[in-house]
């Protein structure tokens, strides 16, 4: 009888270890596996701060190709907008390829090739990038 006792406790303890064991284990690969979105959430801060705060003749044109391109073309004709406000102007007048040259030029070298970006005037203007595993999203209203 005392055998018996003694097997089914020892049957006991080692479920109750394995459990715990598979439970660390998992919690483990959980935390490994989850993203933080901490680098996600400072770069669209920091892309709408330039956005909202830079006016277009605080750039280096020589650095933007592009905006200086639009500018002697007459597409830009205020340099003393901010770039959203550019932005939004060129998407009221529907002029969503040089608003989408604008975004992509002041952009070009920002950011990383894992991330996307995409600007959006109650359609989308501009959208880079294809795969979305995880999203962050800014919105800011800009009055002008």
């Amino acid at each position: 009888m005392g055998l018996r006792k003694g097997f089914f406790f020892s049957m006991d303890s080692f479920m109750a270890l394995s459990m715990f064991v598979i439970i660390l284990v998992s919690m483990y690969v959980f935390f490994i596996s989850v993203k933080s979105l901490d680098q996600q959430y400072y770069i669209s801060e920091d892309l709408f701060d330039v956005f909202s705060e830079v006016e277009i003749n605080e750039l280096e044109y020589s650095n933007y190709p592009y905006v200086s391109n639009l500018i002697t073309k007459g597409a830009i004709n205020n340099t003393e907008l901010t770039i959203s406000e550019q932005i939004i102007e060129f998407g009221l007048n529907e002029d969503y390829q040089n608003a989408s040259i604008l975004i992509e030029d002041i952009t070009g070298g920002l950011l990383p090739s894992q991330f996307g970006l995409s600007f959006e005037l109650n359609n989308e203007i501009y959208s880079k990038g294809q795969v979305r595993t995880a999203l962050v999203s800014r919105s800011r209203l800009l009055t002008g």
